[in-house]
């Protein structure tokens, strides 16, 4: 048999794992035989021609990495085989990453989520930095970019300490990422636990009001981790952002309301004094 034919028999042999028993135009595959198959070596030489198809085999990959990840997310679904885990970890290395990051970031690409998945030692640290380069001009947070931080903050919290530090509060990166992206990795930061009054000033005084209140919300949220947690509250009430000191004008502990009654914003002016007189 010549490899047009094994391609042929192969071509027609996925088609049918996966549009049966469901509709043509299903995602994953869901029969349970058609699962045995994929994950068994006898097809593995098929399988192997789903890689030499042209513009197809996009197709057939893609359908591949959410079968799997979707088996991945059950509790007694069915792992990728070494054959499967060989082929995706290729995907999840920072240099195909970088080819790829903005297709990735928008939603594409599943391939490297499973390959990210198999993969047990990725370069996590490597992966959000690129990740990073590519969200810097989007002024909102995909979910990708979030995971990786997430998978980065988990793995090694020192390391999102330097990289906001180098990145985010050093002259001249100051306002490179959009409000958004800067007021996640505030929010990260601080609930790690590593605010300092240094760097709580340098939150406060953020260009963008949005940035600097979620890195203040976070350290409301995170009360428990500071000893010197209402130093840390004072450093914002200087805030030039009405947000900002509407938030503390709300949340501020009552002993320390005093501190925002020089304020010119008159929302907040209102919120100070009706609590002053109801001592909440």
């Amino acid at each position: 048999m010549d490899d047009e034919t094994v391609k042929h028999f192969a071509y027609a042999g996925l088609t049918k794992i996966f549009n049966s028993p469901e509709g043509y135009y299903d995602k994953v595959v869901k029969d349970p035989v058609g699962l045995e198959v994929l994950n068994d070596s006898a097809f593995e030489p098929y399988f192997e021609h789903l890689f030499e198809l042209g513009d197809s085999s996009g197709h057939w990959i893609k359908k591949i990495s959410e079968t799997f990840l979707l088996e991945l997310s059950k509790d007694s679904g069915i792992t990728p085989s070494d054959f499967w885990k060989q082929k995706f970890l290729t995907y999840s290395t920072p240099e195909y990453v970088s080819e790829r990051g903005k297709r990735y970031l928008r939603g594409a690409a599943p391939w490297i989520d499973l390959g990210l998945a198999l993969n047990e030692s990725p370069k996590t640290f490597e992966l959000f930095e690129l990740l990073h380069s590519k969200v810097l001009e989007e002024n909102w947070i995909n979910e990708r970019y979030r995971s990786m931080l997430d998978a980065m903050t988990e793995e090694s919290p020192l390391s999102l300490r330097l990289f906001v530090e180098s990145n985010t509060f050093k002259k001249g990166k100051f306002d490179k990422a959009k409000p958004a992206v800067r007021g996640l990795l505030y929010s990260r930061y601080i609930a790690e636990g590593f605010l300092t009054q240094k760097t709580a000033r340098k939150i406060r005084s953020d260009s963008s009001f949005e940035a600097s209140k979620i890195g203040l919300v976070a350290l409301f949220n995170n009360e428990d981790v500071y000893s010197n947690y209402e130093d840390l509250l004072l450093c914002f009430t200087d805030s030039r952002h009405e947000a900002v000191v509407n938030e503390l004008s709300r949340r501020l502990p009552l002993h320390l309301i005093s501190s925002l009654l020089g304020t010119d914003f008159v929302d907040a002016k209102r919120i100070i004094e009706k609590r002053m007189i109801n001592g909440v």
